[in-house]
C-alpha cells in the first residue's frame, strides 16, 4: 500500500467525507507537507476504490454549482487493510528507534 492511500484510509477511518473533506483531514493529520499532488490524490482514490478500500457513496448535492460531490466511505477490508499497514509502519518506527543492532 502506498503512502497515499494509506493517507486516504486514515482520513476515511470516522466519518464518510467528499474529496475536499479527505484532503482536509489530511492536512490535519500530517500538515502540508504530507498532502499529495492532486492527480495522485485522486489516482488514490481510484485504486483504493478498485481495490475494495473504499466505496463511493450516492452524491450529493452541495451549495455549490457543478456536479455534485461523490462521498466516500471506508469498507471492512479498507479497515483491515489500513491497520495491517500502520502495524507494519509501527513495526518499522520501532526498529528505527532502537537501540539493538539489526542483523
Amino acid at each position: 500500500m502506498n503512502h497515499t492511500i494509506f493517507q486516504i484510509l486514515l482520513s476515511l477511518k470516522d466519518d464518510a467525507r467528499d474529496a475536499d473533506g479527505v484532503l482536509e483531514a489530511m492536512r490535519t493529520h500530517g500538515g502540508k507537507q504530507v498532502v499529495p499532488a492532486l492527480v495522485s490524490f485522486y489516482r488514490g482514490l481510484k485504486k483504493a476504490s478498485d481495490s475494495g478500500f473504499i466505496r463511493v457513496l450516492d452524491a450529493t448535492k452541495r451549495g455549490a454549482p457543478g456536479r455534485p460531490r461523490q462521498r466516500y466511505q471506508m469498507t471492512r477490508s479498507g479497515r483491515y487493510a489500513m491497520r495491517t499497514e500502520a502495524q507494519r509502519l509501527g513495526n518499522l518506527a520501532a526498529a528505527a528507534l532502537s537501540d539493538t543492532k539489526i542483523s
